[in-house]
């Protein structure tokens, strides 16, 4: 009997595999952020690079002065 039930596991385990680890994951990761007693948030999408002399000379022109680094 047990040769027949590890020919069946080896045969069907990527089938079975990913469906688990596609329901574990999330799970997993709500678990962590519950634990963690933060609500999960989404990063901040940051200026692309070629906007940062737009918005200089922007605030060159209204006036405003940005720190220089």
């Amino acid at each position: 009997m047990w040769p027949v039930f590890w020919t069946v596991v080896h045969t069907y385990a990527p089938h079975i595999t990913f469906p688990v680890a596609f329901v574990v994951r999330p799970v997993g990761y709500h678990q962590e952020w519950f634990i963690r007693g933060k609500d999960p948030q989404l990063m901040e999408e940051e200026k692309n690079i070629s906007k940062h002399p737009h918005d200089r000379k922007l605030d060159e022109m209204l006036g405003r002065t940005t720190p220089r680094w």
